[in-house]
């Protein structure tokens, strides 16, 4: 489902980065999604998203860049979760999202 968001990450990690590794596609997969997700959500972009600890946080911060809550996963790899069973795992993701916004 996700595979090919996945390749085109290889393929620019690869171009510009040269790393080809899956893991590292699938971390900026990630990180774009739950971005994305984020605006959706807040109907804009007032917050972003980044990296805590790689692989086991996500912080979010608010407009003025100010850490605002944190995104982990009680597995403790995001690639780990992500691999296992993709759709079930961006459906979580999606949920915690949501949960996120609604506490802010």
């Amino acid at each position: 489902m996700y595979e090919t968001e996945i390749q085109q990450w290889q393929t620019w990690n690869t171009e510009h980065l040269g790393d080809a590794s899956r893991r590292s596609a699938i971390l900026k997969f990630l990180l774009e999604e739950v971005q994305t997700m984020f605006d959706g959500d807040l109907e804009g972009h007032y917050w972003s998203v980044d990296w805590g600890q790689l692989d086991e946080s996500i912080i979010i911060k608010d407009v003025l860049g100010q850490p605002l809550d944190q995104l982990t996963l009680p597995e403790g790899s995001f690639v780990a979760a992500f691999e296992k069973n993709p759709a079930f795992f961006m459906r979580d993701l999606a949920d915690a999202i949501k949960k996120i916004v609604a506490k802010h």
